[in-house]
């Protein structure tokens, strides 16, 4: 455990003395430390949550063109399908398109 100086000026002395300290590094550095730590769980919390999010989103948003691409591998293979239109965007124009083609 090695110790560190610390040097403070004394206010309103004269020929800028100075008072010099000495305490442990752990002690110096504890609330820096602390501090360190607890951003540092707090960043990968943060991390997580985020690719959790963005995992949802992007199962959420893959899953109707997973389901176009299924109803064209059916039609390939002479099978019927059917498409339920979920969306009013491209997607939903795209299903409506592979939806006329199997009709």
């Amino acid at each position: 455990m090695a110790a560190n100086a610390v040097v403070t000026p004394q206010l309103g002395r004269p020929f800028g003395l100075y008072v010099v300290t000495e305490m442990p590094r752990d002690a110096l550095f504890a609330a820096a430390n602390k501090m360190l730590v607890r951003n540092a769980v707090v960043a990968f919390v943060l991390i997580f949550l985020a690719i959790g999010i963005a995992g949802i989103i992007g199962a959420h948003l893959s899953d109707p063109l997973r389901q176009l691409a299924d109803a064209v591998r059916r039609h390939v293979d002479d099978e019927p399908f059917d498409l339920r239109v979920s969306s009013d965007d491209e997607i939903g124009e795209l299903t409506l398109a592979f939806a006329s083609l199997g009709n």
